[in-house]
């Protein structure tokens, strides 16, 4: 009987020594799920900080876009209005040489009336 009682705690002394293996290897991959999932978040966390810069970044970017287009409006306005006025004075201009000229043309045909009177 006492040999039957050696042999059943040898039995349960190798489970025991199985199973603290196996709790042991469990708390290994316990820990390595951790740090997987600490690692994960780390990276979700550092996603999360370039897609606001990034935005960050899209938004600059935007704006400079909008500034160019309105300094773009503002010039093209300028120069419709130079432009505008550069027209003008060309439009006065030969107003003023049309004037001219008629006035001249009156001015022959009233010599040429003149001489033939």
């Amino acid at each position: 009987m006492d040999f039957l009682k050696k042999i059943v705690g040898i039995i349960n002394s190798n489970k025991e020594f199985k199973l603290n293996d196996e709790l042991s290897e469990l708390k290994k991959e316990s820990n390595e799920s951790h740090k997987t999932i600490q690692e994960l978040d780390q990276n979700k966390k550092e996603l999360k900080n370039n897609d606001e810069e990034n935005n960050i970044k899209d938004e600059y970017i935007e704006d400079i876009f909008k500034n160019e287009s309105e300094s773009e409006k503002e010039i093209s306005e300028e120069f419709e209005e130079i432009n505008n006025i550069e027209n003008e004075d060309i439009q006065n201009k030969n107003n003023e040489i049309e004037e001219m000229n008629e006035k001249e043309i009156s001015e022959e045909f009233e010599e040429i009336n003149n001489i033939e009177n």
